[in-house]
């Protein structure tokens, strides 16, 4: 079970399961949450849960990323690719670094990426996902829901797991 945006107030659940013994695996997002939390400091004092910090790069870091993983790969970038790639990339670094490595084939060794061709041969990173769709879809954000199907059927989602997920 993966549950988002989870704050200490769901300390006490997250004990119950962990003092349970059902098998279970439960990934809980929870952005800003602190070192000192509550619920860190439960998960953290059990054998069988951990808090692991994921931070998506952003900004100056994320543009220095997408620079030098190009530079490295002999690959020139225009100033506005990089900043429709900062808009693209930085929620994973897998995949991050996977469009990055694809991008820099597609320009060949000592090439030069424009923004068409960054807009050609990258995917839309940008943290959405079928989880996504669905929360849009049922707040009335149809925009958002559009788009992150769309890229959940570019990706090879399969229409049915709409049905399963919904």
């Amino acid at each position: 079970m993966r549950v988002r945006d989870v704050t200490d107030s769901a300390t006490a659940p997250v004990q119950a399961v962990l003092n349970s013994r059902a098998p279970a695996l439960v990934v809980l997002e929870a952005p800003g949450l602190t070192n000192r939390s509550n619920l860190r400091t439960v998960l953290e004092a059990t054998p069988d849960g951990v808090a692991i910090a994921c931070h998506p790069e952003e900004g100056r870091a994320l543009e220095e990323t997408i620079r030098q993983a190009l530079r490295s790969a002999t690959v020139a970038v225009d100033p506005e690719a990089l900043a429709w790639l900062s808009g693209q990339l930085g929620v994973d670094q897998v995949s991050t670094y996977a469009e990055l490595e694809k991008l820099a084939l597609c320009a060949g060794s000592n090439g030069r990426v424009d923004v068409d061709m960054a807009m050609h041969c990258v995917g839309d990173l940008a943290g959405l996902s079928l989880d996504d769709a669905l929360f849009a879809a049922t707040a009335g954000d149809l925009a958002t829901a559009d788009r992150a199907l769309e890229l959940a059927l570019a990706e090879g989602q399969h229409p049915s797991a709409y049905c399963v997920a919904a």
